[in-house]
């Protein structure tokens, strides 16, 4: 299963409100506690008052707090504000999916971790996770985890004869559907059996590279960073999905190299205008950088380098999504024309 970014902050900063109920908590100290990126937190805590899951005060001691109490708010129910929310847990049934090469009963055993996990997200509150005491479903998860492994190969690892791994970087400013393309692509390759790793640039920089600012060389680290680890993938044969704005030709093709030691690198550019993506502005984060609020923002006060070496480019404001994933997955296969 993959949980996006977005997901991920959203759940944490909940359980960190659950945490101080009825209290209520600054942004800031929301931030620091659960490691959230702030420039994203603002935007989750919006969402989730448009769910009206948390309410806002006003004034000096001015915060966030939930607005139902923690015991009526289901882990699942957090996630669903997110896009992205495992499509796997509330889209495609499970039933559905096909794996070519598996046995029928490991297939089985799939479906039945996908039930399981489905009822634990629906079952667990925020105030079973801040008092520490989860329902039963949890022991079952173990039970489903244990026979999983009984069988050895599973979807998630298994692969055909003769497939070699890959690593598709998608780049491209903010907004130019980075994350939604990945959700989209990713949903698709997990349902056809592929063990799938995603690389997050914003994931990564809270994970791997924490340290790390926003300066050319520090940019520069992070995708080389994300670059080796996507080639250690790679070397065992998996896929990996990288979505990272990525400005810089010299760090993307210093990736490219860390990859095509072990496997292929297909890079696409998201060619989305910039003007285009400043007009969606999904994060808020153009109007802050406009204000000053962010000194370092790519293009704005920072270059993004149109990417020399693209197998792919990609406008996603002229080309619908299932158009851009299909055209993706074509050049993971290593057909179709590059311009789009």
């Amino acid at each position: 299963m993959r949980i996006s970014a977005r997901v991920d902050y959203a759940v944490r900063a909940a359980i960190e409100l659950a945490a101080a109920s009825p209290d209520a908590l600054t942004c800031d100290r929301i931030a620091t506690a659960q490691g959230i990126p702030s420039r994203f937190l603002q935007a989750i805590l919006g969402d989730l008052q448009h769910a009206r899951l948390v309410t806002s005060q006003r004034g000096r001691d001015g915060g966030y707090r939930l607005a139902l109490p923690p015991s009526e708010v289901s882990i699942a129910r957090v996630m669903r504000v997110e896009q992205g929310f495992l499509a796997e847990v509330h889209g495609q049934r499970p039933e559905d999916a096909t794996y070519p090469g598996v046995a029928k009963e490991l297939t089985s055993v799939w479906v039945a971790a996908r039930d399981s996990y489905r009822r634990v997200l629906e079952q667990v509150t925020l105030a079973d996770v801040v008092a520490g005491t989860l329902p039963d479903a949890v022991a079952e998860l173990a039970e489903v985890e244990s026979a999983w492994r009984s069988f050895g190969a599973t979807p998630s690892t298994e692969r055909l004869p003769g497939m070699t791994g890959v690593a598709v970087l998608l780049t491209g400013f903010s907004g130019a559907g980075k994350s939604t393309i990945t959700d989209a692509l990713v949903a698709e390759l997990e349902a056809g059996g592929a063990a799938v790793t995603v690389l997050d640039g914003d994931v990564v920089r809270t994970h791997l590279s924490s340290e790390l600012g926003f300066s050319r060389a520090d940019r520069d680290l992070n995708i080389r960073r994300i670059g080796w680890v996507a080639g250690e993938v790679v070397r065992h044969g998996g896929t990996v999905v990288i979505a990272a704005i990525a400005p810089f030709e010299e760090a993307r093709e210093q990736a490219r190299a860390l990859v095509e030691q072990h496997g292929r690198f297909v890079l696409v550019h998201l060619s989305t205008p910039l003007e285009v993506c400043e007009a969606r502005d999904v994060k808020g984060l153009y109007a802050r950088a406009r204000a000053g609020e962010i000194a370092t923002f790519t293009g704005v006060s920072d270059p993004y380098e149109v990417p020399v070496r693209a197998e792919l480019r990609v406008d996603t404001s002229r080309v619908p999504l299932a158009e851009a994933v299909a055209q993706v997955r074509a050049a993971m296969a290593g057909v179709g024309d590059s311009a789009a």
